[in-house]
């Protein structure tokens, strides 16, 4: 029998009864779900780290004078390179070679920030630490991509 809804009360009412008949929903159907948001960047190509100055800090206390006060990390892919800056509250980076765009901050709770990326290149990202992140860099003038997971 199909039901026939004079109004939407009515509509609401009957989605309202469906959804406690059905209880919560399974744990298993809820990773899967997650799981297939997380395809939508399968295609994306992936921007290796080549550099962090975190393994630099080793060599930096042998020498005199302050170590090192900020992170930098640098990621490359195909002539192109992100590198950044970890400062306590942000990401500043420039995109070689540069162009304008957009870069996505995305954790592995599923949070997101956004920067801009200027006509030089530059951007900056706000971030929460100690987060394991990503970005998605989204340059206007050639195909997107994505950075390996780094713990920040």
């Amino acid at each position: 029998m199909t039901p026939s809804w004079a109004d939407d009360d009515e509509l609401f009412a009957d989605l309202r009864s469906a959804f406690h008949e059905m209880g919560p929903i399974p744990p298993e159907v809820i990773a899967a779900g997650k799981a297939a948001f997380e395809l939508r960047t399968l295609d994306l190509e992936l921007a290796l780290l080549t550099y962090d100055s975190e393994n630099d800090r080793e060599l930096a206390g042998a020498f005199r004078g302050n170590a090192l006060s900020v992170r930098r990390i640098v990621f490359s892919l195909n002539g192109v390179s992100v590198d950044v800056d970890v400062l306590a509250d942000a990401l500043v980076g420039q995109i070689t070679p540069p162009g304008s765009g957009r870069v996505v901050l995305e954790t592995r709770d599923g949070k997101t920030a956004v920067g801009e990326v200027d006509d030089s290149g530059m951007f900056t990202v706000p971030v929460a630490r100690p987060a394991e992140v990503r970005l998605r860099v989204e340059p206007s003038d050639r195909r997107a991509f994505v950075t390996e997971w780094t713990q920040l």
